[in-house]
């Protein structure tokens, strides 16, 4: 699943109209009980990116590390072969 590129803005609005249209339809117990859900989604969608994008960091910086290296280990070798 992939969401759309749009404005940030629009985004929000999107939410915001969302949660109007849903307080017409559902007496106070029912949006709390929805509220509540949504929150539940929510701190898992936000607990997983922030997880997964702490994993790419790491990644990232071990890549980083892994390529000096060979480049190091390059530099030495081609020092050796020029001598």
């Amino acid at each position: 699943m992939h969401i759309p590129d749009m404005d940030v803005y629009s985004f929000t609005g999107m939410a915001v109209i969302l949660g109007y249209l849903l307080t017409l339809e559902f007496d106070v117990d029912e949006q709390a009980a929805l509220g509540a859900w949504f929150n539940v989604r929510g701190d898992i969608l936000a607990s997983n990116s922030s997880y997964l994008a702490l994993l790419q960091t790491r990644y990232d910086q071990l890549e980083d590390k892994t390529q000096d290296e060979q480049k190091d280990q390059f530099d030495i070798l081609s020092e050796a072969l020029d001598k």
